[in-house]
């Protein structure tokens, strides 16, 4: 059999880890390249989308405040009641449990409702 071979020859690790770490490195280049626009693209949306996101809050704070006035209102009013008893049912209202110092729970029905 080793006379089918007659050259023996040991082979160097050096240019297999070589070609490993060129690629390597350049795939890790690339990698970080691509991030980096991803990141700097995500960034410019979000400077673009800025004063609609201000809007958002606004109206989510007037929301929250027409929500407040009419709970309040419903305790004196049959209609403003009315109209919390189906929001409740359409889910738009929801109830918070609170507990108290005696460690029983209640239903906090003058809670605003909880943001997104």
């Amino acid at each position: 059999m080793s006379e089918d071979f007659p050259n023996e020859r040991s082979y160097s690790a050096f240019w297999p880890i070589v070609i490993f770490l060129a690629a390597f490195a350049i795939s890790s280049f690339y990698q970080l390249y691509e991030v980096a626009a991803h990141r700097s693209y995500v960034n410019s949306q979000l400077v673009s989308a800025e004063p609609t996101l201000k809007n958002a809050k606004a109206a989510q704070d007037r929301l929250v405040a027409l929500m407040n006035d009419l709970l309040a209102t419903g305790n004196k009013d049959s209609n403003a009641a009315q109209i919390i008893r189906e929001a409740k049912q359409a889910g738009i209202i929801r109830e918070r449990q609170t507990t108290d110092t005696s460690g029983s729970t209640s239903t906090d029905t003058n809670a605003a409702p909880t943001p997104p």
